[in-house]
């Protein structure tokens, strides 16, 4: 498992600081044989950019992506072009905020 910490988050104004993100996530994996931090080479996530990247660093790998809900709840073509390429991998969303399973399932 790799956790990607994006230095802009799409749609995020406001984010914590990167640097802190980034502590957080090593304090969570610290003790995590299995767990990594991942470096992307771009800013934030982009379907055009980091999806060829990983598919390439992860060759011949299933690629499964974590999302809470609120960020997969706001996925839709215009805000994220290209959608159609990530729908193709594997998406786990977790309830997170207002959003439940059956919201996630709708959507």
């Amino acid at each position: 498992v790799f956790f990607a910490v994006e230095e802009q988050p799409w749609g995020n104004k406001q984010p914590v600081n990167v640097s802190h993100r980034s502590k957080m996530v090593e304090l969570a994996i610290k003790d995590q044989g299995n767990i990594f931090r991942l470096e992307l080479p771009h800013k934030h996530f982009d379907i055009d950019h980091t999806l060829p990247y990983l598919e390439t660093k992860f060759e011949n790998q299933k690629l499964f992506f974590i999302f809470g809900a609120d960020v997969f709840m706001s996925m839709n073509q215009a805000q994220w072009p290209n959608l159609n390429k990530l729908t193709k991998q594997h998406i786990i969303v977790f309830e997170r905020g207002n959003f439940n399973d059956e919201d996630i399932q709708k959507h």
